[in-house]
């Protein structure tokens, strides 16, 4: 069975008995995510740095993200989502990065016309996040990232 996951909105494939199970179940088909934090909403282009790396990233609610009109080469191994919890440098990425997707999968080669959607892990909120990256693990290489701001938050006295 292929079938569009209601979650994610990413095409999958599955045995039927298997899709049913999974639903069933409430796992990934089944999560929603609120869309109450301030950062939802916000939009950015990655940095074009290697492998043809492209997209326009946007945080779609409190868990995930997506990147339409993706582009990139699938050439590196080993590449995953990664992030920073301060500011960007690539020593920092590369020594304090870490990966952000939940049940982590090696990013798919894109055509430009490619749209991902992203699950961040669950011990994570875009409170944690100040770089998002397509990270190639082996050689410690970032593909390209987006830079986000601290949210803000209003303050009303009377």
């Amino acid at each position: 069975c292929v079938c569009v996951c209601v979650c994610c909105r990413m095409i999958v494939s599955l045995p039927l008995p298997l899709l049913l199970l999974s639903l069933m179940a409430g796992g990934v088909y089944g999560q929603a995510c609120a869309s109450t934090h301030p950062l939802v909403g916000f939009t950015a282009d990655f940095s074009e740095l290697q492998h043809r790396w492209k997209g326009h990233f946007e945080i779609i609610n409190d868990c995930q993200f997506k990147v339409t009109n993706f582009d990139y080469d699938g050439g590196g191994p080993a590449a995953y989502w990664h992030g920073l919890s301060s500011a960007y440098s690539n020593s920092n990425l590369r020594n304090n990065g870490f990966r952000i997707e939940k049940g982590a999968q090696e990013i798919p080669a894109g055509n430009g016309f490619t749209t991902l959607t992203v699950t961040i892990k669950d011990s994570l909120s875009w409170d944690d996040l100040r770089v998002v990256s397509g990270y190639c693990e082996p050689f410690n290489a970032n593909f390209g990232h987006v830079e986000i701001p601290l949210p803000t938050t209003t303050t009303t006295t009377t």
